[in-house]
């Protein structure tokens, strides 16, 4: 088969993309993934996601809406609902920039309603929610380093 100047690109293309879908999947990911990534981690560790509602960063005075979705999540065959709160940064700047806003959301949701949340942060991810048991956290966690939290 004689390659035309068109295909030849087309082709080099294809042979790449080939080339790397069958690397490891166990590696970390050097940017971070979506949020579907973090619901899919969780779900793999046992949680199930009752609700999902984007833009609810439960903190109604900080401006972080475009970065938050509020999740209801029980563990394994529990009935108890937990809320977690998860934002996502996509430039590691604007992460750092919005460690104040963070932290004031935190506060104002602590103001409110009286239940100091759990926090973790794992740029680009940050997540906080009130109650969490000690396997929730767990698996927060290792859902956001999956999906390229550090």
């Amino acid at each position: 088969m004689v390659l035309t100047s068109r295909r030849a690109p087309l082709l080099l293309l294809v042979a790449l993309l080939v080339a790397g879908c069958g690397g490891s999947t166990a590696l970390p990911s050097p940017t971070a993934r979506s949020v579907v990534n973090v619901l899919e981690g969780l779900a793999l560790r046992g949680a199930t996601i009752r609700q999902a509602v984007a833009g609810d960063a439960g903190c109604p005075g900080v401006p972080l809406h475009g970065n938050a979705v509020r999740l209801s999540v029980t563990l394994d065959d529990a009935v108890e609902q937990h809320e977690v709160y998860l934002f996502r940064w996509r430039r590691l700047g604007q992460y750092d920039d919005a460690a104040q806003q963070f932290a004031d959301c935190v506060e104002e949701y602590t103001d409110r309603t009286g239940a100091p949340p759990d926090v973790v942060e794992l740029a680009p991810w940050r997540a906080y929610g009130p109650g969490w048991p000690a396997d929730l956290r767990q698996r927060v966690e290792e859902s956001l380093r999956a999906a390229g939290g550090r």
